[in-house]
Parts: C-alpha cells; structure tokens; sequence
C-alpha cells in the first residue's frame, strides 16, 4: 500500500509512520526470501483492518536468524543492518507468538502519529483493543504461511 492511498484516508492517516518504518525495516528482507516483504493482502479501510494487516505481516511469523544465534527484531533495527553483520541467515517459521505479537503490537500504536489529526468519531486502538486483535492474530496463518510449506527456510 502506497503511503499517499493511506494519506487519502484520513482514519488511516495516524498510520502513516507506521507503515513507512515497515517499508524501512522490511527492506531487503525479499531478496532473501521473496515472500516476506511487506504486503497487504486487501485494501486496508480502517484503524483495526491496517493494524492487523500490520501486526499479521509474513515476516514476524520466522525468527531469522543469523549464523551467531542473534534474531533479528523489527523493532531493534533494519533487516539490512541485520544482513550486514550476518555471513549465513536462516528462517525457521515460529507461527504465531503471542509476547512477540504484543511486543510490535505496542510499537506499531508507539510508532502511530495520533496526536497529529482530528477526528470527529475517533476510534482509536486501545492497549485493550490490541490485546483483542492479539487474540485474533493468534489463530491467522500469517498471509497464507505455514510451518509445513516453509520449513526449509
């Protein structure tokens, strides 16, 4: 999703940042393994559609990891900088983790501009409502990844 589209959607406009530090920190991730960039598999319309889009990325369900045992965490540093310390990455699939899912759940709303826009029906995501979605996220399959077809990675 182009960053203007979300621009053009004022209830999307708090996730904005969100989505460009994504961009940033998935980049080069496909080069390595082609599915995992960042993607939105429908058209995103809401707070909570844009969130989860987010928080299910294919990318969170492996800890990829390097040839010294470090995972790289989205939430730490680019997948690039990650690389460029690394000689040997792997992806091993982890699925659904709920602490690593409420972790980048808390640091999508941190990196959301709220404070930013005005909106006369705000429906913004609580701490509450994440844990909801957590729930949620829980029982995806992460964009149509399973342990069985990337168990090679």
């Amino acid at each position: 999703m182009l960053l203007l589209e979300l621009y053009k959607n004022v209830e999307l406009r708090p996730f904005i940042p969100a989505v460009a530090e994504f961009q940033s920190r998935l980049a080069g991730i496909e080069a390595e393994c082609e599915p995992l960039g960042l993607s939105f598999e429908k058209e995103v319309q809401t707070e909570q559609e844009i969130f989860f889009a987010l928080i299910s990325q294919k990318a969170l369900a492996f800890d990829v990891t390097n040839e010294m045992g470090e995972v790289w965490d989205i939430r730490l540093e680019p997948f690039s900088h990650f690389k460029s310390r690394s000689k040997k990455i792997t992806f091993p699939f982890m699925g659904s983790n709920e602490q690593k899912q409420q972790n980048i759940s808390e640091w999508i709303i941190a990196l959301c501009n709220w404070e930013g826009f005005f909106y006369t029906q705000m429906q913004s995501i609580s701490r509450d409502c994440c844990h909801d979605i957590i729930r949620m996220v829980s029982n995806v399959d992460f964009n149509g990844v399973s342990d069985s077809r990337y168990s090679t990675l």
